[in-house]
């Protein structure tokens, strides 16, 4: 015959087991939420780099076009006086996030003279440069923080010879985006 104390020894088992369990439920639970939110946060960085990407890739196909910086003779746009010193906006155009949010995407134009010296003959003068810059941003959320990713690419002007047209070629992403995420 079982007694008294042996009937309680178990139900304290019992509890503890019971505890056990539901506390690896619930770290389990944690676990698969996290990585759920881990993914979406990498699913949202993603969008935001291919929409900056984009915008770059747009820029760049209408420069080599148009064989001008300018965009076929569009003026950059005018940035208002507070933003400080910016190189010039050549456009701006929004997207979606594919949640909800929309994604703006901002082309700038930074230009650096000289430095390719490469596959030039003697007597030419070495090609322009142009860095375009392309900013895809997030609206602020509730704190304060926006998310933005940033990422750059270089033009060349190719050398060109007597009577021939000017022209820029796409060379490639420059490494080290400034990216940041408030």
């Amino acid at each position: 015959m079982i007694n008294g104390r042996e009937r309680g020894l178990a139900s304290v088992l019992g509890l503890a087991l019971l505890l056990l369990v539901t506390l690896l439920g619930l770290a389990l639970w944690q676990l698969v939420r996290n990585g759920l939110q881990d993914s979406s946060e990498a699913l949202l960085e993603t969008r935001l780099r291919l929409a900056a990407e984009s915008g770059l890739e747009k820029a760049a196909v209408r420069i080599e076009a148009s064989g001008s910086e300018q965009l076929g003779g569009v003026e950059p746009l005018a940035l208002p006086e507070e933003v400080g010193n910016l190189p010039p906006l050549l456009f701006e155009e929004t997207c979606n996030s594919g949640q909800g949010e929309p994604i703006t995407v901002q082309v700038f134009l930074v230009r650096l003279e000289g430095g390719q010296t490469e596959g030039l003959t003697p007597g030419q003068q070495p090609a322009q440069q142009v860095v375009l810059e392309a900013w895809a941003a997030l609206p602020q959320d509730s704190w304060g923080w926006q998310r933005r990713k940033m990422v750059r690419g270089l033009l060349v002007k190719k050398a060109v010879e007597k009577g021939e047209t000017v022209n820029y070629v796409w060379k490639g992403w420059l490494p080290g985006s400034l990216e940041s995420d408030g």
